[in-house]
């Protein structure tokens, strides 16, 4: 349909909204406790309120929570999902300014908050685009609620890591999830810090890791 053109009646329709023209996904997401997306129109022919949309697909998000922080030989990272997320989930973290110490994929993981155990022992490196992937480990016991509930803190500590030298102004950090229950594209990280022992903790708003190599 072009504009200016008429919409014949029981014909599908079918609207892509660019991003660039000032419409972008609520920060939080869109789940099924969301406000109720809706369509309406004016047409000459029969005007239709705002009406429900019956199905939308559910976008997860972690707000402005998400935090990663470099303390010279461990890097920390936290979160918190505003959708659950279940056995199988994974959590994508893309560093591009990290780099596996030694050879193979596997790195121990340390547990900083409640919620031990979330991502089992280890933590999977992607030597092929420096990515770390955490997956959310199968509960053990009968219990329905899911692993890890909408709106809670998930806080670990990777090891096995290095920092490549710098700077890298124009990298970016992003934190992405595949959860069934809303995933989230890769999206920038909302802090980057640098703490070491001794020396004033350096956080970069917008994932700009300048403030490491300060």
């Amino acid at each position: 349909v072009m504009p200016g053109q008429s919409v014949e009646r029981l014909n599908a329709v079918e609207i892509e909204v660019a991003e660039t023209v000032g419409v972008s996904l609520p920060a939080l997401g869109i789940t099924s406790l969301s406000l109720p997306i809706t369509l309406a129109t004016n047409a000459a022919e029969g005007l239709v309120p705002a009406t429900p949309v019956d199905d939308a697909p559910s976008v997860g998000s972690f707000g402005d929570s998400s935090t990663v922080v470099w303390d010279g030989s461990w890097l920390s990272v936290a979160a918190m999902p505003m959708m659950q997320m279940a056995a199988g989930d994974r959590l994508v973290l893309a560093l591009p300014i990290m780099l596996r110490s030694s050879a193979g994929g596997q790195l121990p993981l340390t547990y900083m908050r409640r919620l031990s155990g979330l991502f089992g022992v280890n933590a999977t490196w992607s030597h092929d685009d420096n990515t770390l992937h955490l997956s959310v480990a199968t509960a053990t016991g009968a219990t329905a609620d899911p692993p890890v509930p909408a709106e809670s803190t998930v806080a670990v500590m990777v090891e096995g890591l290095t920092l490549l030298p710098g700077p890298w102004a124009s990298s970016e950090v992003t934190i992405a999830s595949d959860a069934v229950a809303g995933p989230v594209p890769p999206t920038t990280v909302h802090r980057v810090c640098r703490q070491e022992p001794g020396t004033p903790t350096m956080c970069c708003s917008g994932a700009s890791p300048t403030c490491l190599y300060a």
